[in-house]
């Protein structure tokens, strides 16, 4: 059965065996839809402000692309996807040049996924090549993945600014993989290798990424540093925009690496010519807990420059994690990607500045010195701004500060009791 959907409100397919379903009309919510033994079907979203609600896929498919959403702000959730063992990509979110396109992919299940055998098969992807620099501002949320095994890239990312956020992946072979775009943000997920050896975690390639309190665990990567749990790869020179692109501007922090043959690869090989390896990347305040090494030795990882790599905690001993829950309420996709964004993230940020801190005194002076020369170094490659630099300066003034503050309350105690000592003898 066929089916368009061109008025708005709500459809309920509970009944209905759905192959081809069109959706033109705005403002319309599909609940209750079943679409099984996949080949041949396909659904089309070409309204905006869509939602699909408790619906159902299962089965082989035989298309490029399974779900197309051509509109905006348009949402799955509730979904469940299971049993798709053939090529094609199941949910192709469509990015256009200056339209936001505000999609939102929530409490679905995804499971039991086969593996498949060349580029094609991912489970989500958010734009492509050829849109990889318009803002899509789509949103990935408190999803279930288990047994995803269809390629490397479960989550491909290829637009920008876009958020995955309090996932939970486990016993896939895929990644979270930000493969072409800028200033996304992967934050809050629970990835969990399981019982397989060639699962990954989160693959990077882009500008002004924000990786954080993320919790990856058992990640045995058997030396392929594709697949490590952190996985910066590098970039090509004069690079398009189907290549790879420079890691640059990075910030990889306060994420919690458990059980794992390594934590970080850095400067990852990826077999072209030109390349550039990543450059001016935060990597700081995470938690690596029991794994074989901290950096990844393999030839293949070349390392970074002009970087920041410090108050990483190296811990050899049991540690109890909480796996991150997705609480957070809203009203819709814009109002959830706000607060992902802006307040969860800050206060995230305002809790950990003081942990932790280092009681030892800060040569100051020497880092000064040092902001100087990378801001001189800066200037002779035409690029204004040191921010990482500049966010590292920051943190050891604090700490500065604080060692001075402690010191003169010390030295105010002292007073005290000196006064108290002179009164008892004189």
């Amino acid at each position: 059965m066929n089916q368009k959907l061109t008025e708005s409100g709500k459809h309920d397919f509970s009944s209905k065996n759905i192959e081809k379903l069109i959706i033109k009309g705005n403002n319309i919510t599909v609940t209750g839809l079943k679409m099984v033994n996949l080949q041949n079907k396909s659904l089309q979203i070409l309204g905006n402000n869509v939602t699909l609600d408790n619906c159902t896929f299962n089965g082989n498919l035989k298309s490029d692309v399974l779900i197309q959403v051509k509109g905006m702000n348009c949402r799955f959730t509730n979904c469940l996807f299971e049993n798709m063992n053939e090529k094609g990509c199941l949910i192709m979110i469509y990015v256009f040049k200056n339209k936001f396109s505000h999609c939102l992919i929530d409490n679905c299940n995804f499971r039991d996924m086969k593996e498949g055998d060349s580029n094609g098969w991912e489970v989500i992807r958010i734009g492509d090549s050829k849109s990889s620099l318009y803002d899509g501002r789509s949103v990935i949320y408190n999803n279930f993945f288990s047994n995803c095994n269809r390629e490397i890239e479960l989550i491909s990312n290829k637009s920008c600014r876009n958020i995955i956020a309090y996932n939970k992946i486990v016993d896939c072979m895929s990644c979270i993989t930000l493969r072409h775009g800028r200033y996304c943000m992967v934050l809050h997920n629970y990835i969990n290798g399981g019982s397989r050896k060639d699962c990954g975690g989160v693959r990077i390639m882009g500008k002004g990424h924000i990786v954080k309190y993320n919790t990856i665990e058992g990640i045995d990567n058997e030396g392929n540093p594709f697949r490590s749990p952190f996985s910066i790869m590098n970039g090509e020179l004069n690079n398009k925009l189907n290549g790879y692109e420079q890691v640059k501007d990075l910030q990889l922090c306060n994420n919690d690496i458990l059980g794992c043959r390594v934590a970080f690869s850095f400067g990852v090989n990826n077999k072209r010519k030109s390349q550039i390896i990543p450059n001016k990347c935060l990597v700081e305040n995470n938690r690596i807990v029991k794994c074989i090494k901290m950096i990844d030795d393999n030839e293949k990882c070349i390392g970074l420059s002009n970087s920041f790599v410090d108050n990483n905690e190296v811990i050899d001993k049991d540690v109890r994690i909480e796996i991150p829950k997705a609480e957070l309420e809203f009203a819709n996709v814009e109002d959830l990607y706000r607060q992902l964004q802006e307040n969860k993230v800050e206060e995230k940020e305002e809790e950990s500045e003081n942990e932790g801190v280092d009681e030892t005194t800060i040569d100051f002076k020497d880092m000064v010195a040092e902001i100087n020369r990378l801001k001189n170094e800066e200037k002779e490659s035409k690029c204004n701004k040191c921010e990482i630099i500049q966010v590292t300066l920051q943190k050891a003034q604090k700490r500065y500060e604080k060692n001075i503050k402690d010191m003169k309350k010390e030295n105010e105690e002292l007073k005290k009791q000196l006064e108290e000592i002179k009164e008892l003898l004189f």
